[in-house]
């Protein structure tokens, strides 16, 4: 018996369209590109904000797009037809053997740009590279194995994570009474 979280339904925790993970709180695609995300058209308080774009969990099987993690085994599977290509996310303890890895798979004839940012997606929820690799321009080095358990198990925070500022619309003329996506008043 392993370890890991047990694997979340695809049929609830998946878009349809693109095999990105919904948010937690609002089933809302978190690929920014997908039609289901549903780009905000009204003014949120920090509350709802961080109620809105909770992030969803890392699990065994979580994808974005054809690349799908395997937590078991710690490696991202892209997937497309009957053929498979790995990248072992377990070797990547600083942000040049990450960088190795995208331009690896960027060489590849299959490599589309949807592809490459999948990927880039997929290793940005995983590692937080701008935190935990390559803050102010320096090489940070980690355990990648013992970082990526933790990040999985729930045990790892990412306290330097925000949401895109292109993403958030400042003002104070919405009533965001009637919203479906209003969090509980604790939140606020």
């Amino acid at each position: 018996m392993n370890n890991l979280p047990e694997t979340r339904s695809n049929v609830n925790s998946e878009c349809g369209l693109c095999h990105y993970a919904f948010y937690l709180n609002t089933g809302r695609c978190t690929n920014y590109f997908c039609p289901n995300h549903e780009a905000e058209q009204h003014t949120r308080t920090l509350g709802q904000f961080i109620h809105v774009y909770a992030k969803p969990p890392l699990f065994h099987d979580r994808r974005w797009g054809n690349w799908r993690l395997d937590a078991e085994r710690l490696c991202l599977v892209f997937e497309q037809d009957r053929w498979t290509y790995e990248v072992d996310i377990e070797r990547i303890n600083n942000s040049a053997q990450m960088l190795d890895w995208i331009y690896q798979v960027k060489q590849k004839g299959w490599a589309s740009p949807t592809v490459l940012c999948d990927l880039l997606n997929s290793l940005h929820d995983l590692f937080n590279p701008q935190a935990n690799l390559c803050s102010y321009g320096g090489d940070k080095k980690i355990n990648a194995t013992e970082f990526l358990k933790a990040k999985i198990a729930g045990t790892q925070v990412d306290d330097n994570d925000p949401v895109p500022i292109s993403k958030v619309r400042f003002g104070f003329d919405v009533d965001l009474e009637d919203s479906p996506d209003k969090p509980p008043e604790t939140l606020q």
